[in-house]
């Protein structure tokens, strides 16, 4: 897990590229008809601001898209969950120290759960494998108490425009305040999977899990990575080259409110920007790397993001950044976390750095090679980081680690409250589902399970 030059980077992405069905540059399936693309705004004007290169685009209304005909509502669930767990084909709910089986995938795996804002809905992704290759994928959803696991998105509810692919779910993210679901779709050619790419269609789904009414909100090639708002209002979609907004409910997009030159990633690989929205759903903040991160004045510049389409350049971190996910923004728009490798000719060095992103200070100091950087605190005061072969800490704004919890490994890490976070990994051998306060104690949620657990907490 040790840390390499950025060259070996470059080397390990490229060779990652060639071999992984999770990266672009494959066949694209050809666009559904073009009475679906209703949502999918062009720009119709274009404001530079002072980053070269960047450009914040105007609002522009769409009409919201059609819902399909929906089956009858389902029975409103009661019971909640506080965390959900898969490990298999096994989906579990666990509150405290009661733990109840909630549905089981049969001959499928499940690979991801998500947990609705209120608790009383669990959505699983249920795949469906050939000889390591991801054939295809099932939205399901299930009560919190177990009853009323239903099928609610799958191939034959996505059509593919072409015959010779198969859709089918592929990220799934809960809409605040409602049963909605918001997902994309990855795409199968029907023989398998013949080369190197993404296999992703880039379109945008939202279902609702209560009455099955299924809604395609973005267009294949219209979409991108996406990333709902805490608040449910606004869905972020960043592409190659820009990162647009759409309501949830579709009536308004803002396409290219922040706009950038595609990055070099000297492979079939292409750079989408994630977002980290603000708490109150009001912002997000992206980075955005160099065109070319290989070059000597290679840096990563900041930008804060409003929904009414304004944009704020903040601060520019030197060097490359793009192969490696160090570089964390807090929620607040106010501090970045980021670790910075250094070659001093016989041996590389880390550090964990924290800094203002108005410039005015960055703290911090060298840390073990085996460093990742995890997320910021919801009030954005501690940010999370794990080290190999020793353990989960929090830093401050002085960069300056505590201990937050002892495991050999960690895979995910989630914030549960201010202090609070559930996280999964090894400890002495042992695979599961943890939790932990800062300044306090951490216990076992769940487990023992295998290194293939998957949780979500709320």
């Amino acid at each position: 897990m040790n840390r390499q030059p950025l060259i070996l980077a470059v080397l390990l992405m490229t060779a990652l590229a060639c071999s992984l069905p999770g990266l672009e540059s494959a066949p694209t399936p050809p666009p559904l008809d073009a009475a679906q693309t209703a949502v999918a705004a062009t720009l119709t004007a274009s404001v530079p601001i002072s980053e070269p290169g960047v450009t914040v685009a105007a609002p522009t209304e769409t009409p919201a898209p059609a819902i399909t005909d929906t089956p009858p509502t389902s029975p409103p669930p009661s019971a909640q969950c506080a965390v959900a767990v898969a490990d298999g084909h096994t989906v579990l709910c666990q509150n405290g120290a009661d733990q109840i089986q909630l549905a089981d995938a049969g001959t499928l795996s499940v690979n991801a759960v998500a947990v609705s804002s209120d608790g009383t809905l669990v959505a699983y992704l249920a795949s469906q494998s050939d000889g390591g290759s991801q054939l295809w994928t099932e939205l399901w959803v299930v009560n919190a108490d177990g009853s009323n696991a239903r099928k609610v998105a799958g191939p034959e509810q996505l059509p593919a425009s072409d015959p010779a692919g198969v859709n089918w779910p592929r990220a799934i993210q809960w809409q605040a305040g409602t049963h909605n679901i918001f997902f994309d779709t990855g795409w199968t050619p029907v023989g398998g999977i013949q080369g190197p790419g993404e296999y992703i269609n880039n379109d945008l789904w939202v279902v609702d899990a209560d009455t099955g009414g299924l809604s395609q909100m973005l267009t294949p090639g219209t979409g991108g990575l996406f990333s709902v708002s805490p608040d449910g209002a606004w869905v972020a979609v960043s592409d190659p080259d820009s990162i647009g907004l759409i309501s949830a409910d579709g009536a308004t997009t803002r396409p290219d409110v922040l706009a950038f030159q595609p990055i070099i990633t000297y492979s079939e690989y292409q750079y989408k920007p994630q977002v980290t929205w603000g708490a109150d759903g009001s912002y997000f903040i992206a980075l955005i790397p160099s065109p070319d991160p290989m070059a000597a004045d290679a840096g990563t510049t900041l930008f804060r993001v409003s929904v009414d389409g304004s944009t704020q350049r903040l601060d520019t971190l030197s060097g490359g950044f793009l192969f490696d996910p160090s570089v964390k923004p807090s929620p607040d728009g106010q501090w970045v976390a980021y670790l910075k490798n250094t070659f001093d000719g016989t041996n590389n060095h880390l550090f964990l750095q924290v800094a203002r992103t108005d410039g005015s200070q960055d703290s911090g100091g060298e840390t073990p090679l085996g460093t990742s950087l995890h997320s910021w605190s919801p009030d954005s005061l501690w940010v999370a980081y794990d080290v190999h072969d020793e353990g989960l800490y929090v830093a401050g704004f002085n960069g300056v680690g505590q201990l937050l919890a002892q495991q050999q490994v960690t895979i995910s890490f989630e914030w549960t409250g201010a202090n609070s976070a559930v996280f999964s990994g090894q400890l002495n051998g042992h695979w599961g589902v943890r939790a932990a306060q800062v300044g306090g104690a951490s216990a076992d949620v769940a487990g023992p399970f295998s290194e293939f657990v998957v949780f979500d907490a709320r």
